[in-house]
């Protein structure tokens, strides 16, 4: 993600043939060496904000130690290399997310500022109040520069400081834990008549509500009461307790018409009138999560919002077997609704024998949909599917038992979805290379296959699903929990297309070693490695000799004494391609290990800790 410096410096260079002129010939033109000269124009302000950008972003997409202390040292430097790069070029970058959680993080803060005065969000830790007299400064920093806030608080009076300073609290959150000890004084009833008039929260954006029993709204009903229905877009329950009652609680989130995404998660919600409604008010609903249990389901559920305008995701995650008639108004509207762009629909926790009989006449009639991810166990949406849809470019299937049925569907995947990019499958034993071969040889577009087993045991790759690989234009292939033994190797040569490798099980060797080594196509390397060991002279092969790789994980502890170190810190010195490690870097000696982050660091390298 994001742009490296070495990608800038492509950016800037450009190759040219230098050339003489043969007095001999005609001056006839004759090449005589080829070097690197460097653009020397001026890029427009707007090519230079964007590459920043990219590059600055990098400190956000990887993690190493230190890293706030390089963001700043990477500002310092670049403001120096002119006024108008620092006027207009730095002043115009985004930091889109930063925390607070120390004195430390605030002062990097501070200085940031300096260099970057714009931030997409600041998340304000709780704990950054507790026992520090700079408090109070820092809620004053914080709303002179008008950046948006996320904070999460047990009480509305933890608010007040905050509205006092002026604080734009953008992203709230409303936390009970389980141990917590609830004092009458915590509810919005106690507070005083000029702290009601303090606590409006006029611009808040996002809402959360993240606690054991959804009744304890009633302490925040005064603080909700003063949230803008103009300005909230995002709505977040979650409810941690099974046994909790929700009684009324949801329909004092009823008041909110301008939501575009709403979450509901927690074993005492259920699909039921409460929680339709408010997706009936919002008409701008983007984006349904539900994570609920299903006893009492409201049956006709997608039947009334088969006419909704907006809603493009929905994602459903119960916990228990929905009914037959749900299903069916589901199948429903799948056929009459051409706005929603993304299904997620899995059932756990249910009992396996359960019978639901769908008429066989039933049919899908859908060519809008993008994305769907289903068990085919439960129901095989794609072996009732009628119509060709060419907008379909992902299908996952979740298997939760450990036999994979026959059904005709995945044969009709290439006919029915001729573009898809990606297909994902899991299960619980043995391998379905039978199901993904028709995927493989037949859907010409397809980048991205995931096959994930949680039995080792069963797992078993067929040869003739490697051969299937090698003449396909695959760029990401994950095998998790899968043991492959060196009939795999095919997988880790020269591949045109493969860019991104994920391989949950490999039983390990020399064979492995050197093909990866070899390897200039692969970018990205995930692998188990059994036994979990990995030899030291493998890693300094492979950061000396292959500059493709940039991601390497092998999670592996690394065999040899300390003597061979100083060759590794050398090939991790010489190498500009990688950009993230995952060893076991713990298990080096101390002094090695303090070597190892700090030679990282200023690689700006991120590696696991």
């Amino acid at each position: 993600m994001g742009l490296n410096f070495k990608s800038i410096k492509k950016i800037f260079k450009k190759k040219v043939l230098v050339v003489k002129e043969n007095d001999e010939s005609d001056k006839e033109k004759e090449v005589i060496e080829q070097e690197n000269i460097y653009f020397q124009g001026k890029l427009p302000d707007i090519l230079l904000v964007k590459i920043f950008q990219m590059a600055y972003d990098n400190f956000f997409c990887i993690i190493f130690v230190h890293k706030y202390e390089i963001m700043e040292s990477f500002l310092k430097i670049f403001a120096l290399l002119s006024k108008s790069i620092n006027e207009h070029v730095l002043a115009k970058l985004f930091t889109k997310s930063y925390l607070i959680d120390s004195q430390i993080t605030f002062k990097k803060y501070y200085q940031i500022t300096k260099f970057i005065p714009n931030f997409e969000i600041v998340q304000l830790d709780n704990r950054v109040a507790l026992n520090n007299p700079n408090y109070s400064q820092m809620l004053a920093e914080l709303g002179s520069r008008g950046h948006p806030v996320y904070v999460t608080v047990s009480n509305s009076r933890s608010l007040i400081p905050l509205v006092e300073h002026s604080c734009n609290i953008n992203t709230l959150g409303l936390q009970i834990n389980r141990d917590e000890v609830f004092l009458a004084s915590d509810n919005d009833d106690t507070l005083e008549p000029l702290q009601l008039e303090k606590l409006q929260l006029k611009q808040l954006e996002k809402l959360g509500f993240f606690g054991i029993n959804m009744d304890y709204t009633s302490r925040f009903k005064i603080l909700l009461s003063s949230i803008s229905n103009e300005t909230l877009r995002e709505l977040i329950l979650f409810s941690s307790s099974m046994s909790a009652p929700i009684g009324n609680s949801i329909q004092f989130f009823q008041r909110f018409t301008n939501l575009t995404k709403f979450n509901v998660s927690g074993s005492s919600f259920f699909i039921n009138h409460d929680i339709l409604q408010i997706v009936l008010l919002n008409q701008s609903l983007v984006k349904l999560f539900l994570c609920t249990g299903v006893w009492g389901e409201l049956q006709n559920f997608f039947t009334s919002i088969i006419d909704h305008k907006s809603l493009k995701f929905i994602d459903l995650r119960l916990e228990g077997a929905v009914s037959t008639i749900f299903l069916s108004n589901l199948i429903e509207y799948l056929s009459k609704n051409s706005v929603l762009e993304s299904l997620v629909f899995l059932e756990t926790k249910k009992d396996k024998n359960i019978k639901r009989e769908i008429p066989t006449t039933t049919t899908i009639k859908n060519s809008t949909l993008k994305s769907i991810t289903f068990e085919p166990n439960t129901y095989d949406f794609i072996e009732y599917w009628s119509t060709e849809n060419p907008n379909m470019t992902n299908i996952s299937l979740n298997y939760d038992g450990s036999e994979v049925k026959n059904s005709s569907g995945r044969t009709k995947v290439p006919k029915l979805f001729p573009n898809i990019q990606k297909f994902s499958v899991s299960y619980m034993d043995g391998f379905c290379g039978s199901l993904c071969q028709p995927i493989l040889s037949e859907c010409k577009n397809l980048d991205t296959l995931i096959i994930c087993s949680e039995s080792t045991e069963t797992g078993i790759v067929h040869h003739d699903f490697y051969k299937m690989v090698m003449f396909s234009k695959l760029i990401t292939l994950e095998l998790t929990s899968f043991l492959l033994d060196t009939s795999a190797l095919c997988l880790f040569q020269n591949h045109p297309t493969l860019k991104h490798l994920k391989i949950g099980s490999i039983a390990w060797s020399t064979d492995f070693e050197n093909t990866i080594i070899q390897n200039q196509t692969l970018t990205s390397l995930i692998l188990s490695i059994i036994p979990n060991f990995i030899d030291i002279h493998f890693l300094i092969e492979l950061l000396s000799k292959n500059s493709t790789i940039t991601k390497f994980c092998s999670g592996a502890a690394i065999i040899d004494e300390s003597k061979s170190f100083p060759l590794f810190f050398k090939a991790i010195q010489s190498n500009d391609s990688i950009k993230y490690l995952d060893i076991k870097s713990h298990l080096f000696p101390l002094d090695m290990e303090e070597e190892y982050k700090n030679l990282c660091n200023k690689k700006l390298i991120s590696i696991y800790l």
